[in-house]
């Protein structure tokens, strides 16, 4: 474990630093507009097979595992038959939903940054319990940014392959990993190493 490296990662402001830099990532790469997390997006490709119906927000919450994105819904004044709706929703009742959730972006940025600052403190947490040792701040984003797509699971591959290595994972090396070791990955490999790429000129500026 990079003690050093744990102890920048748990201040303050490393972490409001890492919110800001996984927001501008995920908006970037993740989007095709501004408005896009505050409308209900529908899941495409090698991700429909683990998610159900509608998401939302940067991290595109799935609705049928996350309670706590059902109760950010709640506050944006979506009633418990509304949520549910979206596993399955008419043309007509998704666009009446996309313009009531559009007037509390508020709520969705919130929530957006308190997952995220969640997440963060879940990894720094794993990779402290699991002795696992990472280079550094952009090897840490780039594995958040791995969670925010797949969810890292402490008996799942990525963890257990982390743990053999024993050494620092570099930048490299997760790229290498993700390449060749996830659907998704394999299919997009271009931009596997475009992510890192512009985490590394985030950090720079």
């Amino acid at each position: 474990m990079n003690t050093d490296l744990i102890q920048r990662l748990n201040s303050s402001g490393e972490i409001d630093k890492v919110i800001s830099i996984s927001k501008k990532l995920l908006k970037k790469f993740n989007f095709s507009d501004d408005e896009s997390p505050y409308r209900f997006e529908k899941f495409d490709g090698f991700r429909s097979q683990y998610f159900d119906g509608y998401t939302f927000g940067l991290v595109q919450y799935d609705l049928s595992t996350n309670w706590q994105a059902v109760q950010c819904l709640k506050r944006c004044k979506l009633k418990p038959g509304e949520v549910f709706n979206l596993f399955d929703p008419t043309e007509e009742e998704l666009e009446r939903l996309n313009k009531k959730i559009a007037f509390y972006k508020h709520n969705i940025n919130s929530f957006d940054s308190k997952y995220i600052e969640l997440a963060t403190k879940r990894l720094i947490r794993l990779i402290t319990e699991n002795d696992i040792f990472i280079k550094d701040e952009q090897t840490f984003l780039m594995l958040l940014d791995y969670h925010h797509i797949f969810f890292i699971n402490t008996n799942g591959r990525l963890v257990s392959w982390m743990r053999e290595i024993g050494s620092n994972i570099t930048p490299e090396m997760l790229v290498d990993f993700i390449t060749f070791n996830t659907k998704w990955g394999m299919h997009n490999s271009d931009e596997v190493k475009e992510r890192a790429a512009y985490i590394l000129d985030r950090l720079q500026e």
